[in-house]
């Protein structure tokens, strides 16, 4: 195989491979291609970052699969559409933040899934959603745990919004969401002492805090 088929067949796999991982975008896919390789000029070094892209959705597409027809706990029809809702939304925001450096030009930072009737959340896979940088969950509906658990896995988040989801405490772990600095937990039933100062304390960003 000549030099020039080589080429050739790699810039092949690699647009082909960018097309079927940013299905739906509406960004061009010359755009992003083009991006790509002027981050990953060597053909090696397309394998490698395909390969990771590859895995990363392949990680998520398994888990949120996995939640949504999940056995353990037959749901309702309503949540069920819910959560095929719920994932797609997950699956769109991952595309965003994996094309964004490539030259998408898709809102990465904002993942909005309010009203949603759940009694359970998906685990997100580690490092995949850093480029959420505001989450609203306004009058989503999911144990306590879950939600904390979910909401983990935005690791970069800065606003929060949780207004009237039937929370009785803080659903933020000790340590987490460092970089918070708005936190909207309105119209809640946050008992007394999940409301106390030092429940926030791990969040030294915060600017706003919202407990009407």
């Amino acid at each position: 195989m000549t030099a020039a088929s080589a080429k050739r067949m790699v810039s092949g796999y690699s647009k082909g491979e960018l097309r079927r991982l940013g299905e739906g975008m509406y960004d061009s896919v010359e755009v992003v291609f083009n991006q790509f390789t002027e981050r990953w000029p060597s053909a090696e070094a397309r394998f490698e970052a395909l390969e990771a892209l590859s895995d990363g959705y392949r990680a998520l597409n398994r888990q949120l699969n996995d939640w949504h027809l999940s056995k353990a706990t037959p749901v309702a029809i309503e949540e069920s559409m819910a959560r095929a809702w719920l994932g797609e939304s997950l699956r769109v925001s991952w595309r965003h933040g994996a094309f964004k450096r490539y030259g998408s030009t898709a809102d990465a930072s904002v993942l909005e899934v309010p009203n949603l009737q759940l009694s359970e959340l998906p685990v997100l896979p580690a490092s995949e959603f850093s480029h959420v940088q505001t989450l609203n969950l306004r009058g989503t509906q999911a144990p306590a745990e879950q939600i904390r658990r979910f909401v983990g896995g935005f690791t970069e988040l800065q606003r929060l919004g949780l207004p009237g989801t039937g929370l009785t405490e803080v659903p933020i772990a000790p340590g987490e969401l460092g970089q918070l600095t708005y936190l909207d937990l309105s119209g809640n039933r946050l008992g007394a002492g999940s409301a106390e100062p030092q429940r926030f304390d791990g969040l030294q960003s915060l600017e706003y805090l919202d407990l009407s």
